[in-house]
């Protein structure tokens, strides 16, 4: 979930803007599962498809970020992977720490025979994601940053060969026909690995591994050659065009809350949604979408997801379900999961901020300083 901008000289205001609607959303399903049975809750669920935002966001921000540095660099490879480890493996250790202390090796449902040494390696080295026991067992939501940083060995070659629109459809195509496919044969064949009790763990896996997203960084790649096609852009910024463009693309959220998700399908189609919505809100954002509170919100939203797992627990202590009964159903459980959300909020800022100042921060600059000496010694 990092919040690096494509160009270091500049800052896209909606770029962060939708990273921050991207984390309220991860928060809404968090929070309405520690609350339990909310009214409404697919609703809240679906926040869980903004990790697709962040993957979204990323694929854009990685291609322009490319396109920017393009003949810049003597080693640019090399120094794709530096940025990237340093922005996102410095909190992701530290957060193995925190929550190996916070829960310790205990099993849990997403590691049901305990925490292992091999689970804290794979998850050290950013491979847990290919395993349906280390998935997400180590870190809260880290199958996300799994997938995020598999991602990232692909973004230089992708970046070499997607010249055009053509490229980046293709590319989504062969994603989504690659993800179906490796879903149907893996999954089959983990089922007759796994004991019927551990099931589960092989329906969340395929939810979260790898195959079952890249459509959607493709569907980022798309975004990217439509924010380059200046007669599109053009032709959307006339009148109130990009108004009903956003509004469409919001509109649309609402069904696909309780609507079937199969995997990969669905992934896609909340693709082509959030497409839409950062394409309305690059041309014409309005006020109510892309401030300074929303913006804050996505620059600090790599700490916050990282941290708000925690944040969860401790709201769970701070406040009792039975305190809202008297409200009746179902504005008491609509009140309990209001309190849970607003107050992992107030937990999670301040200690995001902090983090992102004293974790992220300096990792980026170490990440830069390197690569400033590294392309010295070659002049």
């Amino acid at each position: 979930m990092s919040s690096d901008t494509q160009n270091p000289s500049q800052r896209y205001a909606y770029i962060d803007a939708l990273r921050g609607m991207a984390f309220l959303g991860v928060l809404s399903v968090h929070a309405s599962i520690h609350a339990g049975m909310v009214p409404g809750m697919p609703l809240w669920v679906s926040g869980a498809f903004g990790v697709h935002l962040f993957f979204l966001v990323s694929a854009l921000t990685l291609l322009i970020s490319h396109e920017a540095r393009r003949g810049r660099e003597r080693q640019p490879l090399r120094n794709f992977f530096l940025r990237r480890f340093w922005r996102i493996a410095p909190l992701f250790w530290l957060a193995i720490l925190l929550y190996l202390a916070w829960y310790g090796l205990l099993p849990r449902r997403s590691a049901p025979e305990g925490i292992g040494l091999w689970h804290i390696i794979a998850t050290s080295a950013f491979v847990h994601g290919w395993h349906p026991s280390s998935v997400n067992s180590v870190v809260p939501g880290g199958w996300s940053i799994g997938v995020e940083m598999t991602f990232y060995l692909f973004v230089p070659v992708l970046a070499a060969r997607l010249r055009r629109m053509r490229d980046a459809v293709l590319l989504v195509l062969i994603t989504l026909a690659l993800g179906l496919l490796l879903n149907w044969q893996v999954e089959s064949w983990l089922l007759t690995i796994y004991p019927p009790e551990q099931h589960y763990l092989v329906q969340r896996f395929m939810m979260y591994w790898f195959p079952t997203q890249l459509c959607v960084f493709g569907m980022g790649a798309v975004l990217f050659f439509l924010l380059r096609r200046a007669d599109l852009t053009d032709w959307l910024r006339q009148g109130r065009r990009a108004t009903w463009l956003l509004i469409a693309a919001l509109g649309a959220l609402l069904p696909l809350a309780y609507t079937y998700r199969q995997p990969v399908l669905i992934h896609l189609v909340y693709g082509i949604v959030f497409t839409a919505l950062a394409l309305a809100l690059a041309l014409k954002p309005p006020r109510l979408f892309v401030n300074p509170a929303l913006r804050m919100m996505g620059t600090i939203s790599y700490s916050a997801y990282v941290f708000h797992f925690a944040a969860l627990d401790v709201t769970d202590k701070l406040l009792s379900a039975a305190w809202f009964q008297p409200f009746g159903h179902p504005l008491g459980p609509l009140l309990h999961f209001a309190a849970v959300y607003v107050a992992a909020l107030a937990i999670t800022v301040p200690i995001a901020a902090l983090s992102y100042r004293w974790i992220e921060q300096p990792g980026i600059l170490t990440a830069k300083k390197i690569i400033a000496r590294l392309e010295r010694r070659q002049d």
